[in-house]
Formats: C-alpha cells, structure tokens, sequence
C-alpha cells in the first residue's frame, strides 16, 4: 500500500468490526510511517535519572535531525543491559536502535540514593562517645562501648551506607553507651568515705612515745584527718551537682583511689604488738626438761617464761618495749641454763633439723623457716616465722625433715609473717589445714599468692589473716576450689580487687 502527495509522517488505520467477508478481531492498529525522503544526520542524546536499586524508564522515541536539516522523532528499541547496575550510585550508558534507521540512539541513566540519608543523630552519638573520660569506665563495659564506635564511624564515612544502616548502628551505639559501668560510684566512695570515718572515730589515740595494740600516733592521726577531710570536702561538693560531668566521674575513681591510700597508711600506722619471737621461745621452753639442769638456773628461766606469760596474756595492754624486753629476758634465761653434773656441760640443743629426738612443742629450724612440732605421733608441724627476714618468696612445701624423718606442714602460726615489708609471694602446700589468725597481717608488698592445699575452710583460717595484703593480688588455688575459696580469702581480708583463679 502506498501513500503520494502525503505530508504526515505517519497514518494510522483501524479496522472496523469486519472487513470483507472475513473477521479481523486481533488486529487493533496498524501504523504505516512514511519513508523519509532524507538521511538521518544525527541523534540527540537523551539522559534518564532512576533510584538506586530501580530499573529506569527509557524514553520511546528520540529527537533527530535530517540531512534537509528538518527535525523529527523516530522510535527507538534500547539493547539488554546489566541490571546490576542500578544497585550502584553513578551513571551508564545504553545503546539503541531506532525503527527503520541504521542510526545508533544513546541514553545515559542516572543512578542516585533512594532518598538522603539523614547521619545527624549517628553524628551525635559519635561526639558523645569522644567526650567521655575512658579512666571513669570498667575496661569491660569500655572496650564494649568501642567496639560498636568503631563500626559507627566507619558508616559515619561511607558514601554507600543507607538509611537502615544508620538507624541500626545509631541504636546499637545508644545501648553500649547506656551499658557503660562507672569504675566508681558515688554509692561506692560515699559509703568508703563513711568507713574512713568511723575508722578515725574508733581508733585510740596515743600521744607518748609508744602505744599499745590498736592505738595510733597522734601525729599520724592529724595527717589522716586532714587528707579525709579535703577528700571528703572534694566529694560533698560533686555529690551536690545533679548529674556528674565526665571529668568528675573519673574524679571519682581518683578521690577512692586516695581515699583507700590514705586509709591503708592510717592501717599500717596502727600499733601492732610483735610477739613473734616471744612465742618462739615460750615453745622452745615448753620443750625442756627441768630435771636436767640445776635449780638456780632453771628458777630464773621460770621466772622469765612467768613474766613472758603474763605479757601475751596481756597483750592488747603491753607495748613492744615491754615485749621485747621480756624477750630478751627469757633468751638470756634459756642461754645461761646449767646442766646438771651428770650432763655432758653442754647448753641444751634449742632445735635443728639434724636432731635424732624430736620433741612435741618445740621449735626447730630448717632451710628458711621455723617450725614447731604440733605432734611427734602424726609427725605434723607448724610454720612460725622465718628464719630470715628478708626473705621475698615464701616457699611453704607439703613436708620438712627434722631429725632423720618427714613431718608434713600442716599449719602457718598466727601472725608467722606480720607486717612483712619484703614478701612479694607465697606458695602454701598441699597439706596445710589451717591459716591462723594475721598470718600474713599487713604484707603490702605480697601480690602471688598460689594455694595448694585443698583443706581450707572459714573455721580453720583466722581471722585478717590476709588483712593488708596487696590490694591487686592474685591468688591461684585448685579448680575446685576457686569460688569458695574467693569468699573465704574476702572475708579475711583479702580485699575486694583481689583475683582468684584456677591454678
């Protein structure tokens, strides 16, 4: 079918219901274009804009231009190209043919972010995080807290991250940010503050040269006072404010730390009467026999042990130049001990490990220690100080020889190694039933402890047996053993920043 003389590019010719003899119900429209009498000179180039993660909508026709320099539009089919392309911010290109023409069509779509994405609040948080003071926060509840900052500023960063991604990590943030533990808290420093206190209030005073048990210089009183009275003043006045600053949170960790020093100078500073080596020496007494030396001699050795008596008996009233002077007392009593004339002449053997009769209730030395022999049946015996004083790794073993034969160490006396500046760490045997009261009183310095034993219980440790000890201990004890033991070695005064792990 042709068409002469026509000026329209296009006639379009629909059918009515039949046409002819026959039905043509499929047929809608058909288009017949007119064939341009000039070539094709160019293209316009077209540019669609899509959202991320949506397929563009490519235009239908294209404006082009002909060789008589008329201008028109042709219809255009655009090639396949790669969906995966519109996932991505940025532009492409796609190619086209345009009906009736070997003429190439350009179309460049333009990819961009569904909607802005709104980082304001996300910001925030990050500027709320970098104003917080880290030494006012646990380690654990910190390193938690940056976990999720350092995932938050890198989203922060992205140019890809969506809207989602921003509201998730916002909300993660706030939680860790909440979760944050303060390493003190005002309950904690106020109720220390109350302890300082009552420590001042109830300790006795003395204002001589000595004192007795429990009582303090008042020289070393005044200095106490007046550091917990600025430290208190420090307090009260943070505690008026409604909400702490950061800079004041980590204050408060500052003012306890202070607080608990000064507290444990005031501690140390405490009278505590040594009967150390006078205990000694009353068990070695207890050891001896009276018929083997002459009356006189043995009269004034009863006289000192009485006098030694009576100062232990006494002990929260006596002062430590009492103590030793009964001290040296019995030691000089026991030295000047005359044998009867039957004897060999010889001063009595005051304990060794090379002993061939071991006597219950006297004290033997042995390597670095010295102990008492608490029973020559079950051949056990007990730790009551050292040989050496300045001795800094305490090496409790499960037995000692004495006299040709083993004893297993059952037992560490009462205050064996008080307010012992040199010990740095102590290994206790597995046979050791028993810690007595102060045994390793006021050793600041001791920071290993390993526990072997396994026999341990509230009753048979005594009381501050680990009073004074480092306050950052740590303690190794069996598997089994590590909760139980954590509450006993608290209740004696281990401290609450101690730790207690398997061995």
């Amino acid at each position: 079918m042709a068409f002469h003389g026509v000026t329209a590019r296009y006639v379009k010719l629909t059918p009515k219901d039949s046409w002819g003899s026959a039905n043509y119900w499929g047929l809608s429209e058909v288009i017949f274009t007119k064939q341009e009498e000039t070539a094709i000179t160019s293209v316009e180039e077209t540019s669609v804009k899509t959202m991320k993660g949506q397929l563009p909508m490519l235009p239908s026709f294209v404006k082009v231009t002909y060789a008589s320099g008329s201008e028109g539009t042709k219809a255009v089919e655009w090639d396949d190209f790669d969906k995966v392309l519109c996932d991505a911010e940025g532009e492409f290109t796609i190619t086209g043919k345009l009906f009736g023409s070997d003429a190439e069509a350009y179309c460049t779509v333009v990819v961009k972010r569904s909607k802005e994405v709104d980082k304001k609040p996300l910001l925030k948080l990050l500027n709320e995080v970098t104003g917080k003071e880290e030494s006012a926060y646990t380690k654990e509840s910190w390193q938690a807290l940056l976990a999720v900052y350092e995932m938050a500023d890198q989203i922060y960063d992205s140019a890809e991250t969506i809207q989602e991604e921003v509201d998730e990590i916002c909300g993660r943030l706030q939680k860790a940010i909440f979760q944050l533990e303060m390493t003190v808290t005002p309950e904690q420093v106020e109720e220390q503050i109350t302890l300082a206190g009552q420590m001042l209030a109830q300790t006795e005073i003395y204002t001589g040269e000595e004192g007795f048990e429990g009582q303090i210089a008042e020289a070393d009183a005044a200095v106490f006072r007046d550091r917990f009275h600025a430290l208190q003043a420090e307090y009260d006045k943070m505690a008026a404010e409604e909400n702490l600053t950061e800079y004041e949170k980590a204050k408060l960790a500052e003012i306890q730390a202070q607080l608990t020093e000064a507290m444990d100078a005031f501690q140390t500073s405490i009278v505590h009467i040594d009967f150390t080596k006078l205990n000694e020496l009353l068990a070695q007494v207890g050891g001896l026999d009276q018929a083997k030396y002459t009356e006189a001699s043995w009269k004034e050795l009863a006289s000192a042990r009485n006098e030694a008596d009576a100062a232990v008996k006494n002990s929260s009233r006596v002062k430590q130049s009492e103590v030793d002077a009964r001290t040296s007392r019995l030691a000089l009593a026991m030295k000047n001990l005359v044998p009867k004339a039957e004897d060999s002449g010889k001063a009595p053997d005051q304990g060794s490990d090379k002993d061939t009769a071991i006597l219950q209730g006297k004290v033997y030395e042995s390597g670095n220690y010295r102990y008492k022999v608490t029973s020559t049946t079950k051949r056990t015996v007990e730790v009551v100080s050292l040989k050496k004083k300045n001795l800094t790794a305490v090496r409790i073993g499960s037995t000692v020889r004495l006299g040709g034969k083993d004893y297993k160490i059952t037992s560490i006396a009462s205050s064996a190694f008080k307010n012992n500046k040199k010990i740095k760490s102590a290994v206790m045997g597995k046979n050791v039933t028993s810690i007595r009261s102060k045994a390793f009183y006021g050793c600041r310095q001791l920071k290993s402890i390993t526990i072997q034993t396994k026999k341990l219980t509230m009753k048979n440790v005594g009381s501050k047996a680990f009073k004074g000890i480092s306050a950052k201990a740590v303690i190794k004890v069996p598997k089994a053993k590590v909760k139980s033991y954590a509450r006993i070695l608290k209740a004696k005064g281990a401290g609450k920043k101690m730790t207690v792990k398997k061995m």
